[in-house]
C-alpha cells in the first residue's frame, strides 16, 4: 500500500486528506509526530549538529555534518521515510 510521510510542523500539509488505505507516518518537532526532532545542538567549531529524535522504536542521536537546524528537520523527514520502509 501507499505511505505518506507528513510534516506535522506545516499545518497546511498536516491537514491534507489521506487517501483511503494509505498509511500516514508523521515527522517534525510537533509533539504528536511519529518521528520527532527533540533537540538540535549546533557545533560551529566542528561545522556539525548533534541531533536527537524520538521514534516509535526509541531515541536516536546522530551528528550531521552541517551546523543547521533546518537540515535536522530534513533529517527527521528522511527518518520517517526509513521508518515507513521498515529500516
Amino acid at each position: 500500500g501507499e505511505t505518506l510521510a507528513v510534516n506535522l510542523d506545516d499545518p497546511r500539509v498536516a491537514a491534507l486528506p489521506v487517501p483511503a488505505g494509505a498509511r500516514r507516518v508523521t515527522f517534525g518537532e510537533h509533539p504528536d509526530a511519529d518521528i520527532r526532532l527533540v533537540n538540535v545542538e549546533l557545533i560551529p567549531g566542528d561545522l556539525s549538529s548533534r541531533v536527537e529524535f524520538a521514534t516509535p522504536q526509541g531515541p536516536i542521536t546522530a551528528v550531521l555534518p552541517v551546523p543547521s537546524h533546518h537540515i535536522a528537520r530534513n533529517a527527521a523527514g528522511a527518518l520517517a521515510v526509513a521508518y515507513a520502509l521498515g529500516l
